[in-house]
């Protein structure tokens, strides 16, 4: 059977399709290990997520995601790292953004901002284009 990223359970093949995805430009590893999903790729998965999943389901989605960050930027803190707590904060605020809550998610990349110029990291120039990049489509809109 030939391996596709939907066909197969084995963690060789999630390898494989990231790879993959990878290859063709749909995924990009930014840093080692932290991948960055293509505009195409993020609206075919809103688009996917809209026509098999219930509302409630999708909200109950966003809010583990948004869970998953909020429990990942305190740890980044409890260990001072500095730099992983401004990357989830940034990663926080596509998710707030992704979901349509705006201000959410300017609160989390002026965050990230601030620790990114606090220690001078370069990245400080991809948040700095997130807080000028316009408001999402209503969720609803989209569907």
């Amino acid at each position: 059977m030939p391996r596709t990223c939907g066909g197969s359970r084995r963690r060789s093949s999630a390898r494989w399709c990231g790879a993959e995805l990878t290859r063709v430009h749909l995924l990009a590893e930014h840093v080692p290990g932290r991948y960055a999903l293509h505009d195409l790729l993020r609206a075919y998965a809103r688009e996917l997520a809209c026509a098999q999943d219930g509302e409630s389901d999708r909200q109950a989605a966003v809010h583990r995601i948004l869970d998953h960050y909020e429990r990942a930027i305190e740890l980044s803190r409890d260990v001072a790292d500095r730099f992983n707590e401004a990357d989830t904060l940034s990663s926080l605020g596509d998710v707030h953004h992704s979901a349509g809550d705006v201000g959410a998610a300017r609160r989390a990349w002026r965050a990230a901002l601030r620790i990114f110029d606090e220690i001078e990291h370069p990245d400080r120039q991809k948040v700095q284009a997130k807080l000028r990049s316009p408001a999402p489509v209503a969720a609803s809109a989209a569907r």
